[in-house]
């Protein structure tokens, strides 16, 4: 070959492959549809299985540290490479705010790193996303609380939405609010997702620390704001979910001695957790006139029927009992796994049990299946 012929063809080549070189630079991964946002510390090996379980949704995972010394950047790593740090400030509203501002996609799915992926419907979820882009999509989440996953609770949040239209307000338990004059109204709709979360199981210290830290935080709030209404109730649900149920009833009572909206979805939980409170704290008169006042706008749910029969029970009034058990089996609006089958039913036998109907009793009994307490009720009969 022609020595100029081979000099230019040369040439050639190097332009070609100068000319890849630079394209590979210029261009840039698309962001995705929705970005899972993540805020942690110290919590490595949790936020591992939380990645784990988001990585094949095919969406950009973006994770704040706030200030972690356990090696989750390095981990964090294996999975992402957008990885920010932020210096915390008793603030999760700022941190997820921080975390938003990280996001190239249009739309966020907040996850919490204790959080782990179960189900997903992922044409469904996209359609509903693309069809109500200014809504504000729910997941359903699973809290454990226990070990063995057996005891647990339901509720759905609201986790998906623009970032054009939303962000976070409130140091702990933030809340997701509207920023644009457009929206009126939040508008929820069902995503398709379900997450599961951990973050109720760990030794009593760990759940002791994580209580006095909300706790703290909230308190803070608090002081600025003695009259939400809100704060009031989360500080109760901090000491309810540690089963301090005494402290649980001083805040849930002064919460509801303020002109609270009945419309808003936290009342409801409200309501039911300083009822349960006082029937844990076995306060049941004042219990039994809690129902007079709220039966009739808070008597939607399972949860509710459940306790109403729970709070019958204890004021020995068991036709008004079984009626409320009954009721919470016909309710598939439920939080409390369980309070409208198995633990209704054996509650209802318990009733029959004694009053000395052993033939209701068992038949009770028979239909909470392979619930343990039943079972062994059924062998002492």
């Amino acid at each position: 070959m022609d020595d100029k012929l081979k000099e230019t063809q040369s040439n050639m080549v190097e332009k070609m492959s100068s000319g890849l070189e630079q394209q590979s630079v210029v261009i840039e991964k698309q962001p995705s549809l929705v970005s899972v946002c993540i805020i942690t510390k110290n919590e490595k090996e949790l936020l591992e299985k939380c990645l784990k379980s988001f990585q094949n949704m095919g969406y950009d995972i973006v994770v704040v540290d706030t200030g972690s010394t356990d090696g989750t950047r390095e981990m964090v790593k294996k999975y992402t490479p957008y990885l920010y740090e932020f210096e915390w400030v008793n603030n999760f509203s700022v941190a997820r705010n921080f975390a938003i501002t990280k996001v190239k996609s249009e739309y966020v799915m907040m996850v919490d790193s204790d959080e782990t992926l179960k189900e997903w419907d992922k044409k469904t979820f996209e359609s509903r996303l693309k069809t109500n882009p200014m809504g504000l999509g729910c997941i359903r989440k699973e809290n454990l609380l226990s070990e063995d996953g057996r005891d647990y609770t339901i509720c759905d949040e609201p986790r998906v939405f623009s970032k054009k239209y939303y962000h976070y307000e409130g140091a702990i338990h933030e809340q997701v609010v509207p920023f644009s004059e457009e929206i009126q109204k939040k508008e929820y709709y069902h995503t398709t997702i379900s997450f599961i979360h951990s973050g109720y199981i760990g030794t009593p210290e760990e759940k002791a620390r994580k209580v006095k830290r909300n706790i703290d935080l909230l308190e803070l709030e608090l002081e600025k704001n003695p009259e939400d209404v809100y704060i009031w109730f989360q500080i109760g649900k901090g000491y309810y979910m540690a089963k301090d149920y005494e402290n649980a009833c001083k805040y849930f009572g002064k919460a509801l001695e303020f002109d609270v909206d009945e419309s808003l979805d936290y009342v409801q939980d409200l309501v039911e957790s300083y009822g349960y409170s006082l029937v844990n704290t076995k306060q049941y008169e004042m219990a039994y006139s809690l129902l007079q006042v709220t039966y009739d706008v808070f008597a939607r749910t399972a949860d509710y029927h459940f306790l109403a029969g729970l709070i019958y029970m204890q004021n020995a009034l068991f036709d008004d009992a079984v009626k409320e058990f009954l009721l919470a089996t016909k309710n598939k609006n439920v939080c409390v796994v369980g309070a409208n089958s198995y633990k209704a039913f054996y509650n209802i036998g318990v009733i029959y049990e004694c009053l000395g109907d052993k033939k209701n009793a068992r038949m009770y009994y028979e239909k909470c299946g392979a619930y343990d307490l039943a079972k062994g009720r059924l062998k002492q009969l």
